[in-house]
């Protein structure tokens, strides 16, 4: 009895947040799971290619791993997108606002969980003919209420799932995807040793989301290009319309030479949508690299000259 008590009363501390977790994984379509107070919900990301006119059922599994039977409900809400695609995602809106109004309830709601057990809940998307081909970010938010709780001492937990969602139109007009890059240097410009860290920001100047995946090759004076270079974007993030991902790519390189090439090292990144492998953009900067081993070398060459004109005056006097 103790042990529910102190169950009801962590539920009731986090009654009314949002728990919304999205996790994008580089595979597509595969499940992604959040859990909120011993309920998990997969997936929590459906990436959906349609066209105007067209309609989909959408499907959720939910989990109950409390001792408590729970009452499930559903609500449609809409992705409010910031700049930074790495801030916590909130909604907003309601039911009668685009493109949250074009889901529906297929599974009738509400539905009870027992302990332990898992159900299935399907919405019906179905997207207008008039429509602008970009993409749609509405979100189905599922609300878990403990039924041992009552009216005036209620508690609920709450999980979302988003659609990412790309329309065409019904000729097959696709969205717009386009980048820029909002910056891309090299620091610090002026190096000891065959390294440098490189600045990049990349931004979603379309109308669509998008995968960004970006490879730099890095080619030293004398034409060769180097290895193990940095990737952008390797955990494969989504980008969404209006969003800047920024990234410091680190580069050493590991060639044990004790003399690395002196002088002017080209970095040329090339940025490709993860989706199609299809090539958006080049970007290049440079740096200077400049060995201390070189340093020492002129050193010891000067000692050198030095010290045999020493000899040479000691023994002409």
């Amino acid at each position: 009895m103790i042990r529910r008590i102190l169950k009801l009363k962590t539920i009731i501390v986090i009654s009314f947040i949002l728990f919304f977790s999205v996790v994008v994984t580089s595979v597509l379509g595969k499940d992604t799971v959040s859990e909120s107070e011993g309920v998990t919900m997969w997936p929590t990301l459906h990436v959906i290619n349609i066209r105007a006119g067209e309609s989909k059922d959408i499907t959720v599994h939910i989990k109950n791993h409390n001792d408590l039977e729970l009452e499930v409900t559903a609500e449609y809400k809409n992705l409010r997108v910031s700049s930074n695609p790495l801030e916590g995602l909130s909604i907003e809106g309601g039911l009668n606002v685009a493109p949250a109004s074009w889901l529906s309830p297929k599974s009738p709601i509400p539905f009870e969980l027992s302990p332990g057990e898992e159900n299935t809940f399907i919405s019906m998307l179905s997207i207008p003919e008039d429509i602008d081909v970009k993409g749609h970010y509405p979100v189905i938010l599922m609300k878990f209420t403990s039924k041992e709780i009552t009216d005036e001492f209620r508690a609920t937990s709450e999980i979302g799932s988003v659609l990412y969602i790309s329309v065409s139109d019904v000729k097959g007009k696709e969205a717009k995807v386009d980048s820029q890059v909002k910056y891309f240097s090299a620091n610090p410009k002026i190096s000891l040793k065959p390294r440098a860290t490189f600045s990049t920001a990349i931004s979603n100047s379309g109308n669509v989301h998008y995968r960004p995946r970006g490879k730099m090759n890095i080619i030293n004076p004398k034409g060769i290009i180097q290895s193990d270079t940095p990737s952008f974007n390797e955990r494969l993030r989504y980008l969404l319309p209006g969003q800047t991902l920024e990234e410091e790519l680190v580069w050493k390189d590991n060639d044990s030479s004790l003399f690395p090439p002196i002088g002017k090292y080209r970095a040329v990144f090339d940025l490709y949508i993860e989706e199609d492998r299809s090539f958006i953009l080049r970007e290049e900067t440079y740096f200077y690299v400049v060995p201390y081993q070189y340093f020492f070398l002129v050193g010891v060459v000067l000692l050198v000259i030095f010290g045999g004109i020493y000899m040479v005056k000691r023994r002409a006097a």
